[in-house]
């Protein structure tokens, strides 16, 4: 929720701000996949996976950085929606 307000609010009229505030809520994410045990193993690992999504997306938008996922975007599927 963290990321999604510092995405939703901020981002457009403070950047800095509205960057760091999706990282620290992306981040948080990922750690409280990694240390929880309450839920399944299941349920982790796709909160997790979820979580690497974000953040290569986050990681993209915001410090303009190449990720993997904006090669696999680029090279295959945007073709299939052109």
């Amino acid at each position: 929720m963290l990321a999604l307000f510092g995405w939703a609010h901020l981002w457009r009229y403070y950047p800095a701000t509205g960057a760091a505030v999706c990282l620290l809520g992306v981040t948080g994410t990922l750690v409280g996949a990694l240390v929880t045990t309450r839920y399944g193993r299941r349920w982790r690992a796709f909160v997790a996976a979820a979580g690497l999504v974000a953040l290569d997306d986050l990681l993209s938008h915001a410090l303009g950085l190449w990720t993997p996922l904006d090669w696999l975007w680029t090279t295959y599927l945007l073709g299939l929606l052109a």
